[in-house]
């Protein structure tokens, strides 16, 4: 026979690696208090992270260029509000900086060409048979 009654029928529910509601002299409170820490550990998740990272944004290699351009012209804190209002969504100021630094590059190879796209640079571990996978 319960010494309490028990308001939640799902407290009868035993989480595993806390302790059960029915077996304590306060039911109700264990009962919540396991709750708030089953939704604190679904949270987590598998990682221990709150919450995923976001995806980088990828620009094409156009867009890229243009960007650059305005940048190294006209500075990157103008460069990221034009951006924004672009896009339609927030960019960081750091973004740029990078970017920018690869257009320069590209405008010293290219000394009498005007530069038109930023290909992205590879990615990833280089193959270790490079000359044979291809």
């Amino acid at each position: 026979m319960l010494r309490y009654r028990i308001r939640n029928p799902d407290a009868t529910t035993v989480r595993p690696g806390l302790p059960d509601p029915v077996s304590t002299d306060n039911p109700d409170e264990t009962y919540q208090a396991n709750e708030e820490v089953f939704k604190v550990l679904t949270t987590l998740g598998s990682h221990g992270r709150k919450r995923k990272r976001w995806q980088y944004e990828v620009y094409n290699p156009e867009l890229s260029a243009k960007i650059c351009k305005f940048a190294s012209e006209n500075g990157n804190s103008r460069a990221v509000r034009r951006l924004t209002v672009f896009l339609g969504k927030s960019i960081n100021e750091s973004t740029i900086p990078s970017m920018k630094e690869g257009y320069i590059k590209e405008v010293q190879k290219s000394k009498t060409q005007p530069v038109t796209s930023i290909h992205h640079a590879k990615r990833g571990r280089p193959l270790l048979l490079d000359e044979l996978d291809s």
